[in-house]
């Protein structure tokens, strides 16, 4: 199921003239080095190892979600929705005609 979703992603992407590259994915892991290691390379290598993951999946995995984010942002910008929108949408969702109704 992961590799239709990252195939269907992949296809996405290319319509959109979006791509994913190995610079991205370095930057990314560079990212979590950092941010959750502060820069250590031996526990950034022990904390893959305790998650049962290698590099090689570790980028598989971070290609497909930087790809999401790269499609994400695209159809998504210049989406802007005011308060009064979803004031309204939520008055709507919250009333008896509502098949959203909690």
């Amino acid at each position: 199921k992961y590799l239709v979703q990252q195939d269907e992603l992949t296809q996405k992407a290319k319509g959109l003239g979006i791509a994913v590259t190995d610079k991205d994915v370095d930057a990314r892991i560079a990212q979590i080095k950092k941010q959750y290691f502060s820069g250590s390379e031996t526990k950034y290598k022990q904390q893959l190892k305790a998650q049962g993951l290698t590099e090689a999946l570790l980028r598989i995995n971070l290609h497909g979600q930087i790809l999401s984010e790269k499609i994400y942002n695209k159809v998504t910008a210049g989406v802007k929705v005011s308060d009064a929108e979803i004031t309204s949408t939520l008055k709507w969702m919250m009333s008896p005609q509502s098949s959203m109704r909690p």
